[in-house]
């Protein structure tokens, strides 16, 4: 099972998929959901394997990704398409970009990309700090906490996300 949620244009317009940062999940595609509308472009966020509601698939290489998305595409129905990896997506973007025939995917946007984490922490705010060495030292209670807020969050409609997070973006812009 792959878990994906749909934002910004719900039309037949441009399509653009959205592969999020770590930790994330397929609801932070929420922060593309204005401007998806405003430039009438439908945004595919989409999980991998293990996070949210996808199936874990133990023993995957970064490049299986794109077999994943070639397939959802299918499934959607979407004959060509754009790309966005955000932080930890970066990787899968590029992975992607390699496998992916040309005549389907697009372009390839990568937003600030993460790389191996072998080359160190230096720069990155505390709280993404804190969760890669979290992550590294306590891997299942992160899981854990990842489960607790997916499994708060699954219930609800994408429209109800939209509405959370707008509402919190307009009181921190105030």
């Amino acid at each position: 099972q792959i878990g994906y949620a749909v934002y910004g244009a719900q039309s037949a317009g441009p399509t653009v998929f959205y592969l999020h940062g770590f930790p994330g999940s397929r609801l932070s595609g929420v922060l593309l959901d204005g401007p998806g509308k405003k430039l009438g472009v439908r945004i595919i966020s989409v999980e991998r394997p293990g996070l949210g509601i996808s199936s874990p698939q133990p023993g995957r290489k970064v490049l299986d990704h794109a077999n994943d998305l070639r397939e959802l595409a299918e499934h959607l129905d979407v004959k060509s398409y754009g790309l966005i990896g955000v932080s930890g997506g970066g990787p899968y973007a590029l992975a992607c970009a390699y496998s992916l025939p040309e005549e389907q995917l697009k372009s390839v946007s990568i937003i600030g990309g993460m790389g191996p984490i072998d080359i160190g922490l230096k720069g990155m705010n505390w709280s993404n700090w804190l969760i890669f060495n979290a992550f590294m030292y306590f891997p299942a209670l992160v899981r854990w906490i990842q489960h607790r807020v997916i499994s708060i969050l699954r219930d609800l409609p994408n429209e109800k996300i939209v509405e959370m997070v707008n509402g919190r973006v307009q009181k921190q812009s105030s």
